[in-house]
């Protein structure tokens, strides 16, 4: 059984011509995540553009959820990564890039030295947008076509100022007025089928 820990990483120093040919060529500013392998090599290549300068995590791990490499991403419009993977054992792992407008998980087989990505059972969960006004906060879900469970809570430091449960389908915009709060900070905190998205409210 080959060790993980003998996991071999290349990192490659400039971004890859071919990702900076693709990413020039794309006209849509919306986050770019492409993963792609070169047939019948143990090399997976990572592309990232449209960052916006956004912090942006990568990580890829094991059937049992263990960290084989992982990488946080600060400051940069785009990113390129190489990984050889020749010294993993088989099996599957999962890629795993989380950025602020997007999440996306993408299982990967390695057999016999050769990286197969699994199109089929990539996913992608768009982010929330949530927005802030003068007297409103205000939200909307990502299509979807599952409705979600969504909690929204208004904190002051430790204190829940408001909370409430809700199922909302997709692509629905919910706004809340923050009119008869006093000036002073708070966050917003809005939970999405258990994930927790944050907004920092500064009332005057």
């Amino acid at each position: 059984m080959k060790d993980l820990k003998n996991f071999v990483l290349i990192t490659l120093v400039a971004i890859f011509s071919l990702a900076t040919t693709s990413f020039t060529m794309a006209n849509d500013d919306d986050l770019i995540i492409k993963i792609e392998c070169q047939d019948g090599t143990a090399d997976l290549m990572i592309y990232l553009a449209n960052l916006v300068d956004q912090p942006t995590y990568v990580a890829l791990r094991d059937a049992e959820g263990r960290n084989i490499y992982a990488e946080s991403i600060e400051r940069k419009s785009a990113f390129a990564k190489k990984l050889n993977m020749s010294e993993l054992k088989d099996g599957k792992y999962t890629l795993y890039v989380e950025h602020e407008t997007m999440e996306v998980t993408q299982p990967i087989l390695v057999e016999n030295n050769i990286v197969n990505i699994l199109l089929s059972e990539r996913k992608e969960v768009k982010s929330p947008t949530i927005e802030v006004t003068d007297d409103f906060v205000k939200f909307r879900l990502a299509p979807t076509a599952l409705a979600k469970k969504v909690t929204v809570t208004i904190l002051n430091g430790a204190e829940t100022i408001f909370e409430k449960n809700e199922i909302l389908t997709s692509a629905i915009q919910k706004q809340y007025d923050l009119s008869n709060l006093y000036p002073d900070k708070y966050t917003f905190k809005l939970v999405v089928d258990g994930k927790s998205y944050y907004k920092n409210l500064n009332l005057r």
